[in-house]
């Protein structure tokens, strides 16, 4: 694993999340099955996705600042 990815991103996050909201109803005395709590899984992993998406596009649309690169023009490298 060399690359990095945004927690949202991860399934096993997602994964871990919805096992201890389902653990979590079955002690409040809601019963779920397994089966859909793994559908659930993956529908909202897809859904953190897609909101991390839409907030990285309204914060480009928002954003005052210009996208480009930090390196330094000729007029400030001193020589």
């Amino acid at each position: 694993m060399i690359e990095t990815k945004s927690w949202y991103r991860s399934t096993t996050i997602w994964g871990a999340l919805v096992a201890l909201a389902i653990s979590l109803a079955q002690i409040g005395g809601i019963a779920i099955d397994p089966r859909a709590g793994a559908d659930l899984a993956g529908a909202v992993g897809d859904l953190a996705v897609a909101a991390g998406a839409v907030a990285a596009i309204v914060g480009r649309i928002v954003a005052d600042a210009r996208i480009g690169s930090r390196a330094p023009s000729p007029r400030n490298t001193g020589g």
